[in-house]
C-alpha cells in the first residue's frame, strides 16, 4: 500500500513542477475560445429583411408546395468550409424564420431572411405560389413596448413558447401526406386548428 501511495504522491509532485505548461495550455484555450466567440459575434451582424407573406382566399396547392420552399431554403445551409472561415471570419450557420402573428386578431405569415438570400426566397415562394403577394414590411416587433414595465402599463397579454422536437432532428417533417388528396378541393388544412 506503501507503494501505491508514493507512487501517487510522486505522480502529483511531477504534475505540480509543471504548473506553469497547465496554465499556458488553459490560458491558450480560452484565448482561442474568446476569440471565437468575438469572430462569431462580429459575423452575425446580419441584415435581416423581412417579408409578410399575402396568402389569397382561395389558394388551391396543397402542403407539398410548401414542402418544396423548405427543401429549396435547406440547399442554403452554410458551414465552415476550412481554418479561415471558422477562426478568421467567424462563419456559422445563418437562418430564417417562418412566423404566424396574429395583429388584432388578423393572421399574419412572415419569413425573416438573411438580406443576402432575399432575391433567392422570393423567387421559391413565387415559384411554388405565383397568386401570392409577398411585400417587404418592418418589423412587427417595433410596434411593442420597449421595456417589460411597459408592457405591463398597457395590460398587454403576452404568450411565447419554444418547440422541440421529441427525437432529433434526423426525422423529417413530413408527416402532411395524410392531407394530400387526388383532387385538390377536397385538401384538409394542417394549420387550421393553429389559425383558428
Amino acid at each position: 500500500m506503501d507503494f501505491l501511495g508514493e507512487t501517487f504522491s510522486a505522480v502529483g509532485r511531477g504534475l505540480l513542477s509543471v504548473w506553469w505548461l497547465w496554465t499556458v495550455l488553459f490560458a491558450g484555450w480560452l484565448f482561442a475560445m474568446l476569440w471565437l466567440a468575438w469572430r462569431q459575434c462580429l459575423y452575425k451582424k446580419i441584415n435581416w429583411i423581412l417579408f409578410e407573406i399575402k396568402i389569397p382566399r382561395e389558394l388551391k396547392k396543397g402542403p407539398q408546395a410548401m414542402e418544396h420552399i423548405l427543401a429549396n431554403m435547406a440547399t442554403l445551409y452554410n458551414v465552415q468550409g476550412n481554418l479561415r472561415e471558422k477562426w478568421w471570419d467567424g462563419e456559422i450557420t445563418q437562418w430564417f424564420s417562418l412566423e404566424v402573428v396574429s395583429l388584432g386578431g388578423d393572421i399574419h405569415f412572415f419569413i425573416r431572411t438573411p438580406s443576402r438570400h432575399a432575391n433567392f426566397i422570393r423567387a421559391n415562394i413565387y415559384a411554388q405560389y405565383p397568386d401570392v403577394e409577398l411585400e417587404e414590411v418592418d418589423d412587427y416587433v417595433n410596434r411593442l413596448p420597449a421595456t417589460t414595465f411597459e408592457i405591463y402599463e398597457r395590460s398587454y397579454n403576452l404568450w411565447g413558447a419554444e418547440l422541440f422536437l421529441g427525437k432529433g432532428d434526423g426525422l423529417p417533417i413530413r408527416t402532411y401526406k395524410q392531407f394530400e388528396d387526388l383532387e385538390e378541393e377536397r385538401n384538409v388544412d394542417p394549420i387550421a386548428g393553429l389559425l383558428e
